[in-house]
């Protein structure tokens, strides 16, 4: 960000901050996720142009809005649908990456492009970092990973084996009204 001519902070940009000036033309690149400056007043009129990305910020063009199903297995290999906006395939032919992380880990595995609201891939294995709430970003290519996340639960799988009941009925939300079994 440029503030009275100094850099508050730096990341990907390069080079001087502009001077301080009024009456200067401001845009913005929806598409690069650039502001662009041109020119202005500074005891006299400059004709210069300079560019922010700032991409970091407000993401990239495309959003995540909902993952189905939102919760899975400790083990992985669960098929996850990342539901969003305005995904599109990268155009020099990057790979499709879903990020799952939180203050433990963070793990990303290859998605695939169904349509412009879907991103298909199969969770990771989280045995390592235990059972709870992850957030999963999507990047479609150089754009970067969106800004947006959704929270993906992962839970401990039931082994019948080192339990002494198990099944859909003992759910902590199991459904009222409808059978439903259990084996002890």
């Amino acid at each position: 960000a440029w503030m009275g001519g100094s850099v508050l902070f730096s990341g990907q940009d390069e080079g001087q901050a502009p001077c301080a000036r009024e009456q200067t033309a401001w845009s913005y690149d929806a598409k690069a996720a650039k502001l662009v400056l041109f020119g202005g007043w500074a005891y006299e009129w400059l004709d210069d142009v300079h560019t922010l990305d700032v991409s970091a910020i407000v993401g990239p063009p495309y959003s995540v809005q909902a993952l189905i199903p939102a919760q899975g297995p400790i083990t992985g290999g669960a098929k996850l649908v990342v539901a969003g906006v305005d995904f599109a395939v990268p155009e020099n032919g990057d790979p499709i990456l879903v990020k799952f992380v939180n203050e433990q880990a963070e793990q990303t595995v290859e998605g695939t492009l169904v349509s412009h609201q879907e991103v298909q891939c199969s969770t990771p294995n989280w045995e390592a970092f235990g059972a709870g709430e992850v957030d999963v970003r999507v990047s479609l290519g150089p754009d970067g990973f969106t800004v947006n996340r959704i929270k993906y639960r992962y839970y401990v799988n039931t082994r019948p084996q080192q339990c002494i009941a198990f099944g859909p009925a003992l759910a902590e939300r199991a459904p009222w009204g409808i059978p439903v079994r259990f084996r002890i």
